[in-house]
């Protein structure tokens, strides 16, 4: 029969077992547990790699996708540039006036440049009104993106990170089809809506976005994790994240009570209370002679238990053999 000394080993044994499912590991994203809202903050080398290649000029508006698609257009469609720079170099000093006093005629003059081209007219009227626009609109700007910048330098070179305490701070990249993109395209034939479309997604603008957005939902979930008591979050890498098999299992260190209206624990993790477990089988050591039936009944009872959480057969075969 097993002693107590050899019980209370088997139960030290399983207890740190256990603790390490719920510790973070030392090479991994960890966001530390709030104090007065703040977490320390520590990030693998791959994701600082990949936040030091990201541009910053990019903003998430729909005028920074409209950019976009002028930019796919002009690439999937080459022999529009020569005719765009015409337009570019000519649109300046009084040409302004004459072109604004008889609009509608000047858009359909050059919008038929465009068609003798080879560019479907629906199209071809899209691309030159959005080219005129950027010449011709002084507010044509997206949204800023300052203050997450700021933010993410803050939290890089200090190692905290502020937990949210309301709603999603920054502005979504949202890479979606502005409505006169989708009604030229719906006229266009669809070998060069195909194109255009394609050369949209291979685009170094719409990827760079796409980049961006990632990091930004991947900089928010730290805040969350920081808000909801601490633990681990991955944030994007080029290739795999090194701490992507780490991270699986950490739980967070605490919990923190949800802010009014703020973020609330999504993280369906299990944590597991080694402290309790280890001082119970310390008190089961102790015990006399004449209690030892009753104390080695609870002790196989909590070892068995923390079997069962690390793996199903390791606990029968112990029961079995106990």
């Amino acid at each position: 029969m097993l002693n107590n000394r050899r019980i209370t080993a088997l139960a030290l044994t399983a207890a740190t077992a256990a603790a390490a499912l719920s510790v973070p590991s030392a090479g991994a994203t960890t966001v530390g547990e709030p104090k007065d809202g703040v977490c320390t903050f520590t990030m693998n080398a791959a994701e600082k790699d990949f936040v030091s290649s990201l541009p910053r000029t990019l903003s998430p508006g729909p005028v920074q996708d409209v950019q976009h698609w002028l930019d796919a257009f002009e690439t999937a469609f080459p022999q529009t540039q020569p005719i765009s720079q015409e337009f570019l170099d000519l649109f300046q000093g009084s040409y302004v006036e004459v072109f604004n006093n008889d609009l509608e005629n000047n858009i359909d003059r050059w919008t038929q440049r465009y068609v003798a081209a080879g560019i479907d007219e629906p199209a071809a009227r899209w691309y030159f009104v959005q080219l005129w626009n950027s010449k011709a609109l002084s507010d044509h700007t997206g949204m800023d993106m300052t203050a997450f910048w700021a933010d993410v330098d803050k939290a890089m070179t200090s190692g905290e990170i502020a937990g949210l305490t309301g709603q999603e701070p920054y502005q979504k990249f949202e890479l979606t089809t502005n409505k006169k993109v989708t009604d030229a395209q719906s006229a266009m034939s669809k070998a060069q809506k195909d194109k255009w479309v394609a050369a949209y997604k291979a685009s170094q603008g719409v990827i760079d976005a796409d980049r961006v957005a990632k990091f930004r939902d991947g900089f928010i979930d730290a805040r969350d994790t920081c808000a909801n008591g601490g633990g681990a979050v991955l944030l994007p890498t080029d290739g795999a994240n090194p701490d992507a098999d780490k991270v699986a299992t950490i739980t967070p260190t605490s919990t923190a009570p949800t802010q009014n209206g703020g973020p609330k624990n999504t993280h369906k993790e299990v944590s597991i209370s080694v402290s309790t477990t280890v001082n119970k089988a310390d008190s089961a050591s102790k015990n006399t002679q004449a209690q030892s039936g009753s104390s080695t009944g609870a002790v196989i009872g909590i070892v068995v238990a923390l079997l069962v959480i690390l793996g199903g057969g390791a606990a029968a075969a112990f029961a079995m053999g106990g």
